[in-house]
């Protein structure tokens, strides 16, 4: 059989200074099972990820020889607004299947694995093995050449890990070649026809990751408050009646006192919260608020300076000692999930908590708008996909507007209240931020696992990306431009 995969990774890890793998060799050839296994933590994962593209330091070659590939991550990966049948939808377009064979497959897969019943509801809300069969389903769908798969038995059922074992093996004797990573030792021992060994991996990554994150979190906010700050400078100056120099020792002041309410809110996450620790929070906040309007109303300027920095400087220090504790450190990640939109955050939000919502918070099984995965385009092409997979995220995650509406609300503010050449002057700088947001907000919709293969160089995703971005950015401008004219006109 053909060879399909040749990877020579020297080194591959999260940082360059500290390298989770050295000098690994492998390869998988057609109609053959290659299992790498290794204990909890020796880089299995990261071999993975190595070998998608999806490591942050890389030294190496890898070499696919024109083979096409589909992908099964270690956790469910999907899109919370799209539906069972939607992502199967997705799938067969993007790898060109013809619309009967689409259905006679995805039926086929639905009945094997016993989610017919819930074909035209959100994965959000199955259940964790529920979820492993789709992402089962996604890539069997394809019928690939190669198939790589990230520990596939975590949350399945002993009749579901048959069916998988078995579409393995028929997979096998079709052709393809299958790299499998799992530390279920006796399980692949029985189908497997050969084994890569990864030992002495190493975890002590962790720490330093965190303290480069604490670092970039901290530097993060600090931009966004200089941006508030220097948007609202004019107004401050104009109705408060205050310098520059003083304009920038309440921005010092309360960028440290918010730099202390993260290092609070990192212990939160940390520690399960009491009714009395939500009280003793409140009134903490409270003494805060009360003694930071003293400080703002009767403190000399330099010296409201010098507490803000002692405030940072404490909050940093705290944090930091926070590092060393990993028995946080999956809660913490947890929560670090749900911080969305950078670029839409770094304009409008004061707080780094910008969270995206999950569909199944709000107990929703199916969702509001297109429901029984109705089609928004008749046509089925690569180009008409990624746009409806877009709209279609838009529509149905309101986070996403939520941002949106902020940010055109703040500009439209901002042009109305001004006067003419800080309008024209609002108008182009909302123009620009309004489209590179949008932008952002495409390329994070459609940075996700489940499109990993597909050809984002394409004709198709460029020409589906500017349709996308002028749609909104068009319709976002104008009613900005719009509130701009009216208030001019009423003067």
């Amino acid at each position: 059989m053909r060879m399909l995969l040749e990877a020579s990774i020297e080194q591959a890890g999260y940082t360059s200074r500290k390298k989770v793998l050295t000098d690994v060799l492998l390869e998988v050839r057609g109609g053959e099972l290659v299992g790498l296994i290794g204990a909890n933590g020796a880089g299995k994962s990261t071999a993975i990820k190595a070998i998608l593209g999806l490591s942050q330091d890389f030294k190496g070659t890898i070499a696919w020889n024109d083979c096409s590939f589909a992908y099964i991550p270690e956790h469910p990966s999907f899109y919370e607004e799209l539906t069972l049948w939607e992502h199967l939808d997705l799938i067969s377009t993007l790898h060109g299947i013809d619309q009967s064979e689409f259905e006679y497959r995805s039926q086929s897969l639905l009945e094997t694995f016993s989610l017919d019943h819930v074909k035209h509801e959100l994965p959000v809300t199955f259940s964790k093995g529920m979820q492993q069969k789709l992402m089962l389903i996604q890539a069997f769908l394809s019928k690939p050449d190669m198939y790589v798969i990230d520990e596939p038995f975590i949350g399945l059922d002993p009749i579901s890990t048959k069916r998988f074992v078995d579409m393995l093996k028929a997979e096998k004797e079709r052709g393809a070649g299958i790299l499998m990573c799992t530390h279920v030792l006796d399980t692949a021992e029985k189908i497997c026809d050969r084994f890569y060994m990864i030992d002495k991996g190493s975890l002590f990554l962790l720490r330093q990751m965190k303290q480069y994150a604490l670092v970039y979190s901290l530097l993060f906010t600090l931009a966004k408050w200089l941006l508030l700050f220097f948007l609202l400078l004019p107004f401050i100056i104009d109705s408060v009646r205050v310098t520059i120099s003083e304009s920038a020792s309440l921005l010092i002041y309360t960028f440290g006192l918010h730099t202390v309410f993260l290092s609070l809110k990192q212990e939160r996450i940390r520690k399960p919260r009491s009714i009395w620790r939500q009280i003793t929070d409140f009134i903490l906040k409270a003494v805060l608020f009360a003694c930071s309007f003293l400080m703002i109303t009767f403190t000399e300027w330099h010296l409201l300076s010098l507490v803000g920095v002692m405030f940072f400087i404490f909050a940093y220090i705290r944090s930091l000692k926070k590092t060393a504790s990993f028995s946080a450190f999956e809660a913490e990640v947890l929560e670090e999930r749900k911080i969305r939109l950078a670029l839409a955050g770094l304009v409008m939000m004061t707080s780094q908590d910008v969270r995206m919502p999950r569909v199944k918070d709000r107990m929703r099984r199916k969702p509001l708008l297109f429901r029984n995965s109705k089609r928004i385009f008749k046509k089925r092409t690569t180009y008409t996909i990624y746009k409806e997979l877009f709209f279609k995220v838009m529509l149905r995650n309101g986070e996403y507007a939520r941002h949106l509406y902020m940010l055109l609300s703040a500009f439209t503010i901002l042009t109305v209240v001004s006067p003419i050449f800080l309008k024209v002057m609002a108008l182009l700088v909302y123009t620009g931020v309004c489209r590179y947001v949008l932008s952002l907000i495409f390329d994070k919709v459609m940075d996700a696992p489940i499109l990993i293969g597909a050809d984002k160089e394409s004709d198709e995703y460029y020409r589906a990306r500017k349709s996308c971005v002028n749609t909104l950015h068009y319709a976002c401008v104008s009613c900005c431009f719009l509130a701009a004219v009216i208030s001019f006109l009423m003067k």
